[in-house]
Order: C-alpha cells, then structure tokens, then sequence
C-alpha cells in the first residue's frame, strides 16, 4: 500500500503491529463519512486527485465488497 500510495517502502515493514513505514511523506486530503468499530471511516484523496481507494484496488493491495460500498462509488475502479 506504500508503495502504490508513491510513499515507498521503509526497511522496518514488517512490524509486528501491522503499522507499514513509509519512506517519504504521502499527502492525502481526507473527509471523515463515519465511524466504525470505534475507528473514523474516511474517503482519502492523493494530492493528484486519485481517490486511494482506487488505488488500492488498482494495486490489489485491496478489494471492493459491494456489501460496505452501498453507493457503488468504488464500482469504476474494481480490478
């Protein structure tokens, strides 16, 4: 997902934590849409204007489930 988002990959990727470190900063414009499992749900662009879910998906470092994208908003980027 480092990679794919242009931050890269740091050497100590593989923390026990699940956290990734990212060799150079990623700017991301985010808007909060709600909250689940006690975490924020957000929508995240790249400073380019490519929406980093689609990113993701396009990278398959991610899938869409239509189940939690009711909206179908990630329908056009589904690999």
């Amino acid at each position: 997902m480092a990679a794919a988002l242009g931050g890269g990959v740091g050497s100590d990727n593989r923390r026990p934590d699940g956290y990734l470190t990212f060799v150079r900063p990623v700017r991301l414009s985010c808007e909060a849409v709600g909250n689940s499992w006690n975490r924020t749900v957000a929508w995240c662009r790249l400073a380019d204007g490519r929406d980093a879910s689609c990113v993701a998906i396009g990278a398959g470092v991610a899938v869409r489930w239509a189940r939690f994208d009711p909206g179908a908003r990630l329908a056009r980027c589904a690999r």
